[in-house]
């Protein structure tokens, strides 16, 4: 063993701690605050979702509208059973092909993975192309 590989394995541990860090700016996290634990249940909660309004009633349709979110990167509206992404310029859904009652949510994305909890539910109903309401 040369004399730096046995000087290094007598060093003591301190000299071996490495400290990984992120490279490219801050690393994304959800929550950084910290506080004291009492009891044995933890309940962690989510961003604020945005606020869901009734918007314009028109001739053969309705729309929502919802608040903007502070760093959101778009918004998943919930409806008919199935989710649909907007971009965070959207703040406003219009509905004219939706046939019959549905209940609408929205949530505010971050990124990829993260999103908000849900908004409050508005009930749409589009009949026959005829006749939007929303409530």
């Amino acid at each position: 063993m040369s004399r730096l590989l046995r000087r290094l394995a007598c060093a003591p541990l301190a000299l071996w701690l490495v400290l990984v860090l992120p490279t490219g700016g801050a690393a994304e996290a959800a929550w950084a605050d910290s506080a004291a634990l009492t009891g044995t249940t933890v309940t962690a909660a989510g961003p604020a979702g945005p606020v869901l309004s009734c918007g314009a009633l028109t001739l053969g349709g309705a729309d929502v509208s919802w608040t903007a979110v502070p760093g959101a990167t778009g918004y998943r509206l919930t409806y008919g059973g199935a989710d649909h992404d907007v971009s965070a310029a959207t703040l406003t859904q219009h509905f004219t092909s939706l046939l019959g009652t549905s209940t609408v949510t929205v949530r505010a994305r971050f990124g990829t993975t993260w999103v908000s909890n849900a908004s409050n539910s508005r009930t749409v109903t589009v009949v026959a192309f005829l006749i939007g309401v929303c409530g």
